[in-house]
């Protein structure tokens, strides 16, 4: 039954079924991490919430996974027609994954120091690079968080 299906499509949908997964573990981590914050809402808000982040997820997902849904079928820049076409797709994929996963850890990050959910705000800090760096690497272990991401991706 699934011979037919093409491996472009098989390959996507498991990349999406694994984000997924990977991404709600990051939610799920994020409530138990802050839920001294959110003890003062209802059950069905924190459902509600769950939702809306799942939504999000799929939509980021699927955004990022588009242009190889549309250029790997291309039968000389295809994700499974050759040897570099593959390396290529695979080192997208992947920095595409770290910088997301980046994202979500500089979130949670963010949302312990000023009790906020990262926005655009956030970048008035690039401003003074040192300054947050400096203040970044003295309250977290920036090193360690960096090599288990490097770690998990590879």
């Amino acid at each position: 039954m699934f011979t037919k299906i093409p491996k472009l499509i098989v390959f996507l949908v498991t990349i999406i079924f694994i984000e997924i997964v990977l991404f709600s573990l990051f939610r799920v981590g994020f409530y138990f991490l802050f839920q001294d914050e959110a003890s003062n809402l209802h059950s069905i808000q924190i459902l509600h919430s769950f939702w809306l982040g799942f939504r999000f997820d799929l939509q980021l997902i699927i955004i990022s996974l588009l242009p190889v849904f549309l250029l790997g079928g291309i039968k000389w820049i295809g994700i499974f027609q050759s040897v570099l076409s593959k390396y290529f797709w695979i080192t997208y994929l992947l920095i595409l994954e770290f910088l997301i996963v980046i994202l979500y850890v500089s979130n949670i990050v963010y949302f312990d120091f000023f009790k906020n959910l990262i926005d655009s705000s956030a970048l008035r800090y690039i401003y003074d690079i040192q300054e947050a760096s400096k203040m970044l690497v003295e309250g977290y272990p920036v090193v360690k968080t960096t090599l288990f991401i490097v770690f998990f991706m590879i």
